[in-house]
């Protein structure tokens, strides 16, 4: 279905409502050019994230510009956080005519800042990329959700080792995560499918890991940082693979280290990250063997976010207790493969993993991983056994 281009552009909040932000004037992204800014929907992007990715600049297939902010500090805490969000939506609705928010990630603070906004402006459509918290409270507050599928991600990872001939697996520590967070539910998927596959797990502590060990195979979680010297002095077998969420930021950082952090030589289409990748990766170490997703998830969610808004603001008769009549998996999958079809995607409702009641808010979505130098491998529709899922 053709649409108009959306354009829209990261609004950068260095302030909160209450204090003025404590950084270097130096590390704040350089603000966009107005003549730059053609806004077709009222939609604002908001990236939340405490430490975001290098400075770089993406065009997405639905025509919006991603600007990572780089070396900026969103505010730390729950109630910085809070009057950072609450402050940025208020200030947008009232000058710029927003309707509609993506928050990407939804972080801790984020429920709270909804709330209050709603009571001046209850109509306010909310998306929330990737919650970090109880989903049951962003799912409250909010008209959608879409985050990585994390039973797909947690078992994908672990039947990917098993094909490479790996059975010792470096996973991140999620144990002391919130209770009903994804993430909780992704380390409980994660250690059921290491049992089911008979594997052997080491917690991952960046500080203490062993890059001489054998045979081994590393979940990374998007604040894992690749080591490229000591990857390329290595001799031994080890093989990085996704862990949770699906992230390309690790990868972007060595590659912004190794070509620039201006964000200068990046693609056009994030799409065509996969090729800069294989390509330099294919040369660091034959040792080593690198699994990375497919596309960009961060790019996807958001872009998928976009286009399924629009739809909402072109509707006279939206309501968010019929959510699913705008946002379903159908459209969700829809919008993933226009964006890109030469991978697997797969979307799906969020289902407790206690009580089995499916969530019609919530939208998991999975696709499939590429594995440098070799190609593509089918993630998206892996089946899980009901012994990992419990269901």
């Amino acid at each position: 279905m053709k649409r108009l281009v959306l354009l829209i552009c990261l609004i950068g909040i260095v302030c909160s409502c209450t204090q003025k932000p404590q950084q270097n004037t130096d590390s704040v992204q350089k603000p966009v050019k107005a003549d730059a800014i053609k806004q077709v929907l009222p939609v604002a992007v908001l990236y939340a994230a405490s430490s975001g990715y290098p400075e770089g600049v993406y065009m997405g297939r639905a025509g919006f510009s991603m600007t990572y902010p780089g070396t900026f500090d969103a505010p730390q805490g729950r109630s910085k956080v809070s009057a950072w969000l609450e402050h940025a939506m208020r200030t947008m609705i009232e000058q710029q005519g927003i309707r509609a928010f993506i928050i990407a990630p939804a972080v801790t603070g984020m429920v709270t800042a909804v709330q209050e906004v709603r009571k001046t402006y209850p109509d306010i459509i909310i998306a929330a990329i990737e919650p970090e918290n109880n989903i049951y409270e962003v799912e409250a507050e909010c008209d959608f959700v879409l985050a990585t599928d994390y039973r797909k991600c947690a078992y994908g990872a672990i039947v990917t080792a098993k094909k490479l001939g790996i059975e010792k697996i470096i996973i991140p520590d999620y144990s002391k995560e919130p209770k009903n967070s994804l993430a909780y539910f992704y380390n409980n998927t994660l250690l059921q499918s290491i049992k089911y596959e008979n594997a052997e797990s080491i917690l991952y502590n960046e500080k203490t890991f062993d890059y001489s060990m054998q045979n081994a195979a590393v979940l990374y979680a998007p604040s894992i940082k690749f080591s490229e010297e000591k990857i390329a002095q290595m001799n031994n077998l080890l093989v990085f693979i996704p862990g949770f969420p699906i992230s390309y930021k690790p990868y972007l950082e060595a590659l912004f280290n190794q070509y620039g952090n201006d964000g200068s030589w990046l693609p056009t289409l994030p799409g065509r990250l996969l090729g800069i990748i294989n390509k330099y990766y294919i040369t660091v170490n034959p040792y080593i063997k690198m699994v990375v997703p497919g596309y960009p998830q961060e790019v996807a969610l958001v872009e998928s976010a976009c286009n399924e808004i629009a739809r909402i603001l072109e509707a006279k008769n939206y309501r968010r207790t019929a959510i699913t009549r705008f946002v379903n998996t159908k459209t969700v999958l829809e919008n993933l493969k226009k964006i890109d079809s030469s991978i697997g995607w797969e979307a799906s409702y969020f289902t407790d993993p206690a009580t089995g009641i499916r969530s019609m808010r919530t939208i998991l979505v999975a696709q499939d991983f590429y594995q440098i130098g070799k190609g593509f491998i089918p993630i998206a529709r892996q089946r899980i056994p009901a012994q990992v899922t419990g269901q």
